[in-house]
């Protein structure tokens, strides 16, 4: 499962840096999401990939499915019974 960010840039061809601007977002909050670091997708960088051409709440779910993915398999990596 890919990081719906990560997508973002792939599918537009843009850097993470490209995408901060044309979203309006500070670059920090851009590695958040893509790093994982962000809970989930609101507020102004949802509001810059919907106008990107994005439908949100498809986003926040795949953001949210990627999320767990990456939990289930660090407690699977880390986590023994």
């Amino acid at each position: 499962m890919e990081n719906p960010i990560v997508r973002v840039c792939r599918e537009k061809n843009i850097s993470y840096k490209q995408l901060a601007i044309l979203t309006g977002c500070d670059g920090s909050l851009i590695s958040q999401a893509k790093n994982g670091t962000s809970k989930n997708l609101k507020g102004k960088l949802l509001a810059g990939l919907v106008s990107l051409g994005y439908d949100g709440g498809q986003l926040i779910k795949e953001y949210d499915q990627w999320r767990k993915a990456q939990a289930d398999e660090l407690k699977a990596q880390f986590i023994t019974a």
